[in-house]
């Protein structure tokens, strides 16, 4: 199955659903055939779960009906908590969940932990058949009474609480599951009254969005999400000159390294064409240049000049006058490697007699 990134889920129905962590919406990861034909009530996709992270449940209503619609949230499977309530008067059809109220005194905020791994059988608690998962069911509001100021009623009752607040899982069991979506601690929030629309939802739920959670290092090992050996920001920053997966530059040739070796010894000029040997006498500081085609005596003699002029003076033969070389365009200056010796009259060097 191919998977593609999305903010939200939809339905063909119009409702749609997204988890936000920090206000910003996490990549949904969905089959491709479900982008091209939405589901009429049903749908489902992988989200990336980070632990110490609280999140909000959105939800929103596009369709052209101006409805009521009540909410139900479960984790893992189980549990049964009312969310926020949408009503048929509201402008802003977009509604958040980021917490569940217990009392009209005390909320618990929905976030993601690690989770409890323990090799001691009687500290192995009950875990949900269902771990991973977020649930969202929406359901049509029947009737919808007259709004009247009052605290919110908590329809959420303990038996509605049916996992644990907390629990372990056997470490033994190889599960790629690493964190928990549960609720928080209880935090103190006292609901001063609001208008509160007496509801009564339909049994059957006209939209069920279903969000399974992993970390983001199982998801792409299990190919839901892409992986990528670069970060797109670290390669846009980079640019594409320094990418990392660009083949690596050529070696230099051999005329290359001879050419830099020949700046490194302080040579002033343009290549040694091929056709042309160029040579320098320090004496009258004149250039001269020998075809290849000359003579061998006359390329010895002009290698011997050259051996006692540098025997003199080397920094003379290396360095000439900038206005002495614009003048002559194809003079080239060169200098002979270090390994190259004297021997009589003669100049030798590897493979050369």
């Amino acid at each position: 199955m191919e998977y593609t990134a999305t903010d939200d889920l939809t339905l063909k129905n119009g409702l749609s659903a997204w988890i936000t962590v920090d206000d910003e919406p996490l990549p949904i990861f969905v089959y491709k055939g479900s982008l091209r034909r939405p589901p009429n009530t049903s749908i489902s996709g992988w989200i990336p779960s980070e632990a110490g992270k609280r999140f909000s449940i959105h939800w929103s209503d596009n369709s052209e009906k101006r409805r009521g619609i009540s909410s139900v949230i479960s984790l893992n499977g189980v549990g049964k908590y009312d969310g926020p309530l949408l009503t048929p008067s509201d402008r802003d059809r977009e509604v958040e969940c980021e917490y569940i109220r217990l009392s009209d005194r005390i909320i618990r905020y929905l976030e993601f932990t690690r989770l409890d791994t323990t090799d001691d059988p009687e500290k192995i608690g009950y875990a949900p058949k269902e771990l991973g998962r977020i649930d969202l069911k929406l359901h049509k509001l029947r009737r919808v009474g007259r709004p009247r100021k009052q605290p919110q009623p908590v329809l959420t009752t303990p038996e509605d609480l049916e996992a644990p607040e907390h629990f372990a899982v056997d470490e033994r069991t190889k599960i790629l599951q690493k964190d928990c979506a549960r609720l928080g601690e209880d935090v103190v929030n006292v609901d001063r009254g609001h208008a509160f629309f007496p509801s009564e939802p339909y049994p059957t739920p006209v939209a069920h969005f279903t969000f399974w959670y992993r970390t983001m290092d199982v998801l792409q090992a299990e190919g839901k999400a892409p992986r990528s050996s670069v970060s797109p920001s670290l390669e846009r920053d980079m640019g594409p000159q320094h990418d990392p997966r660009s083949p690596s530059p050529a070696s230099p040739t051999l005329e290359e390294e001879l050419d830099h070796q020949s700046i490194e010894d302080g040579v002033v000029g343009p290549h040694l064409q091929q056709d042309e040997h160029c040579l320098s006498s320090a004496q009258e500081n004149q250039f001269r240049c020998t075809p290849a085609s000359a003579s061998s005596s006359t390329a010895e003699d002009s290698f011997d000049n050259i051996g006692h002029d540098q025997s003199r003076s080397s920094s003379k033969s290396h360095f000439v006058k900038q206005e002495e070389i614009e003048h002559m365009p194809l003079v080239v200056i060169t200098s002979f490697p270090s390994s190259m010796f004297r021997t009589g009259n003669q100049f030798s060097s590897a493979g050369t007699k």
